[in-house]
């Protein structure tokens, strides 16, 4: 039997935690989901009028991907 792959993943932080540390944890754990999968990864870039929270350069391409953290409460 075929099981259905997930559409979401759902983690569990403290309530307590600043909306800073949220995303300082969401963006380090999708970091150690790249590193893994051969992916340079450099936090918080400023770029003028902007900031990106991640980028990702695969080390086997020739090409790199921005991967952008938006993180959002659910209620």
């Amino acid at each position: 039997m075929k099981r259905p792959h997930p559409k979401h993943l759902l983690l569990a932080i403290p309530e307590d935690w600043t909306n800073d540390r949220k995303g300082d944890f969401f963006e380090s754990f999708v970091a150690d989901l790249l590193r893994p999968m051969r992916f340079a990864v450099e936090r918080r870039l400023r770029v003028t009028g902007m900031e990106i929270d991640l980028l990702a350069k695969g080390l086997d391409m020739l090409t790199a991907s921005a991967a952008i953290c938006i993180g959002q409460a659910r209620e």
